[in-house]
């Protein structure tokens, strides 16, 4: 005979509870690569570009200009050439969660096992919340993107309007924005006609090696190569010409001309050509014991 009391109910598992959301100790979001700017301003780096760059008169001496402007703000920070070399560096405005009742509630019943039942009040509010929550979070985020990204771009503004004269600044008086200041320069100043390309290959054709500072004389001569060429580049045989040209009155060099022997299936063999002149340069002075001239 039972124990159980006749008539008594009898024992019913309790049933599980509604499955919560749990909390989230560490909220892993971040901005995608489109919405962010990678500058940071160091006051301990910059360099005043004033006597690297000279004034931008025109076309007669925008190559060399620009040229000096590329080198002294990439000196000073990458991000300033990004700004002024590339379309859209402005970041992206990120995509924010939807917070719409329909769609919250769409989530919950994902995050719910796609059980209804379960989908209350309270865990639609956490979901909710935690969208939101997100959003504040990304919109903090980007808005830390774009201080840096204005930051920027407003230093470059002042760098570029600082190195031009009257005329050309006037093109860019009201501009805000680094890369289209420098887009209408280069339609207004930037193709050159061919007396301009002709007065190029002057300066680089009537280049002369007088003196004995190799590395001083190597650098002026790929900055007036870089200015002739104006974005189209020498192939290296016609460089090595202009090159050989520049140092065949110099009778210190007329060893290393006799001696070079360029790497023709090298395209970059003019890399060589340069570092074994100066190192040739190099040991002549030091056995001659004279000081470094141009």
């Amino acid at each position: 005979m039972s124990n159980t009391p006749q008539g008594s109910p009898s024992l019913q598992p309790a049933p599980a509870p509604a499955p919560t959301l749990a909390p989230v100790l560490s909220i892993p979001y971040f901005l995608r690569d489109e919405c962010t700017f990678d500058y940071e301003f160091d006051h301990h780096r910059e360099k005043d570009i004033h006597h690297i760059v000279p004034k931008l008169k025109g076309e007669s001496n925008w190559s060399m200009w620009e040229h000096r402007l590329y080198m002294a703000l990439s000196e000073n920070n990458k991000a300033y050439v990004k700004i002024l070399q590339t379309d859209d560096t402005r970041p992206s405005c990120p995509n924010y969660e939807s917070v719409s009742d329909e769609l919250v509630r769409e989530v919950a019943l994902m995050k719910m096992g796609g059980n209804a039942q379960y989908v209350t009040d309270i865990i639609i509010q956490e979901v909710a919340n935690e969208r939101r929550t997100k959003n504040s979070w990304l919109r903090a985020a980007w808005q830390k993107e774009m201080e840096k990204w204005d930051q920027c771009n407003v230093h470059v503004c002042n760098l570029i309007y600082s190195t031009l004269d009257p005329i050309p600044a006037s093109h860019v008086r009201r501009i805000e924005n680094a890369r289209e200041a420098y887009k209408i320069l280069y339609a207004e100043y930037g193709t050159p006609s061919w007396y301009t390309t002709f007065e190029r290959f002057e300066v680089l054709r009537n280049l002369q090696y007088k003196g004995n500072n190799a590395q001083g004389f190597v650098r002026k001569f790929k900055e007036a190569l870089e200015i002739y060429q104006h974005g189209s580049k020498l192939d290296a045989n016609t460089t090595l010409n202009f090159f050989i040209h520049a140092i065949r009155k110099n009778p210190r060099c007329q060893v290393f001309i006799q001696k070079v022997e360029p790497d023709l299936k090298n395209t970059n063999f003019m890399v060589d050509v340069y570092r074994e002149f100066i190192l040739a340069e190099e040991t002549t002075r030091t056995f001659s014991g004279t000081n470094p001239t141009h």
